[in-house]
């Protein structure tokens, strides 16, 4: 049987499922951004200024877009949105900030961190574009709903826009544990320093040899310190401690 045939009243009214998606959506995002933000306070040497204005963008999207779902329940309607959109606007709009700032503090913070050598500059250029390429797709999609609502309010092209933005959020937090085996494998040739006496001699294999070996690996500390949100160190000369030497 279908409910409301004929009735074109009925079109009026949102339906249960739609507003409830604006909650996943905004459990979601507040959650991933969390994750995100807690890498790049990790990775600016618990910088708490930085937290704190990732956090506070964070959590004024999500309570603007609950209060947003919570009072078009009351609303009943569709033509109420019109009455509360500067939350639609406030809720898109402080999302579209975190994710830039999320992303410019983890690319400056990354940049800072250059040691002059050419593969570790290499690694942190590579991290630089994951870093943005994680925070690019959701970003444009947050701009693009806002755009869409701004340009045509009274159609509903805004709403298949940020539908998607759940889905996107997942992919790039995906995206981010994924980085780190893709980024091994891309480097593994400079996994691996040997060393024996006082001469160092590359093995271009990744194989750790038995005589006197000497670690260490780029990538491996970098990579996993990225993924982490681990703090990379500024400079560090190569020294042998323990029969590892490690270079950053």
């Amino acid at each position: 049987m279908i409910s409301n045939f004929g009735n074109y009243l009925a079109l009026v009214f949102p339906t249960w499922s739609l507003i409830a998606q604006t909650y996943v959506t905004s459990i979601s995002d507040l959650i991933i951004r969390c994750i995100f933000g807690r890498r790049v306070w990790l990775m600016t040497d618990r910088s708490y200024p930085i937290a704190i204005c990732i956090a506070s963008m964070s959590l004024l999207t999500f309570v603007s877009a609950f209060v947003f779902a919570s009072l078009e329940i009351e609303g009943k309607t569709f033509t109420y949105i019109s009455k509360i959109s500067y939350l639609l606007y406030m809720s898109l709009g402080s999302g579209v900030a975190a994710d830039m700032f999320i992303a410019i503090s983890l690319c400056a913070n990354l940049w800072k961190r250059r040691s002059g050598f050419e593969k570790s500059d290499t690694l942190i250029r590579t991290l630089i574009l994951y870093a943005i390429n994680t925070s690019l797709l959701t970003t444009l999609c947050s701009l693009a709903c806002l755009i869409t609502y701004a340009v045509w309010p009274n159609d509903f092209t805004f709403m298949a826009i940020y539908f998607v933005l759940s889905k996107l959020f997942l992919n790039s937090l995906l995206a981010t544990l994924n980085t780190r085996e893709a980024l091994s494998e891309k480097i593994s040739g400079f996994s691996r320093i040997s060393v024996s006496g006082n001469t160092p001699t590359t093995d271009s294999s990744t194989r750790i040899l038995k005589n006197n070996p000497v670690v260490v690996s780029i990538n491996q500390e970098v990579v996993k310190d990225y993924e982490l949100g681990h703090a990379l160190p500024q400079k560090s000369l190569p020294s042998a401690t323990n029969n590892y030497l490690y270079v950053y």
